[in-house]
């Protein structure tokens, strides 16, 4: 168990995932709780769609870390194509998405509730019909992080994304800041609801994400 976790307050939320989740059960080493594992019935409005098996894995800096989450009976195949990694490991959104999620703190509960569960049902609706329901993304590195800031701005303006992102790594800025679009509105009566939560990143990655324009 990484340092810093608080052993009631997961072993709470491990429950509480095993209660609603019957198939899933806890592993343990060395007398902590390292992970779950079994059937993991993908189940909307009280339908099940489909089952998987699944490891998942408690990250050593829960509840500030996104767990990774594996199917292990290879019924999806090990390609980009179906966000999967070469070892099982299900690529449930954009590492941003998780990373931002993460650093407010997310239980096991939440993360397969808000991620794993549709991730599990758009890969049912793969096999149906050869195409996700609204999960098409680039693996590429580059043009998966344009892709991405592209959804976040709503609009695929490098210039405006490349000074959007500028502003959010200047320690100047202030709540009474000006917006960096032009609009001569305070940022917190504009981008910010569309970026405010990317300021929860690292410095470092908005600064790489500049170098990509």
């Amino acid at each position: 168990m990484g340092e810093g976790i608080n052993p009631e307050i997961l072993m709470e939320d491990l429950y509480d995932v095993v209660e609603k989740h019957s198939g899933l059960h806890i592993n343990f080493i060395d007398g902590f709780p390292d992970s779950l594992s079994g059937r993991f019935d993908v189940t909307v409005d009280n339908y099940c769609l489909g089952v998987f098996s699944v490891i998942i894995k408690i990250p050593k800096r829960y509840p500030f870390e996104f767990p990774a989450i594996y199917e292990t009976d290879f019924r999806i195949p090990r390609i980009n194509d179906r966000h999967m990694y070469p070892d099982g490991k299900c690529c449930l959104d954009f590492d941003f998405n998780l990373r931002i999620l993460a650093k407010k703190g997310i239980s096991i509960f939440n993360a397969i509730e808000v991620k794993a569960i549709p991730f599990f049902a758009d890969q049912v609706f793969f096999e149906k019909h050869n195409h996700f329901n609204g999960r098409e993304y680039s693996h590429n590195f580059k043009l998966a992080m344009k892709e991405y800031f592209v959804n976040k701005f709503e609009s695929d303006n490098e210039v405006l994304i490349k000074t959007g992102l500028r502003f959010l790594t200047d320690r100047n800025k202030s709540k009474d800041s000006i917006c960096f679009c032009g609009s001569r509105k305070k940022f917190s009566d504009c981008h910010k609801l569309k970026i405010g939560d990317l300021s929860l990143l690292d410095a470092g990655i908005l600064e790489f994400a500049q170098s990509i324009y």
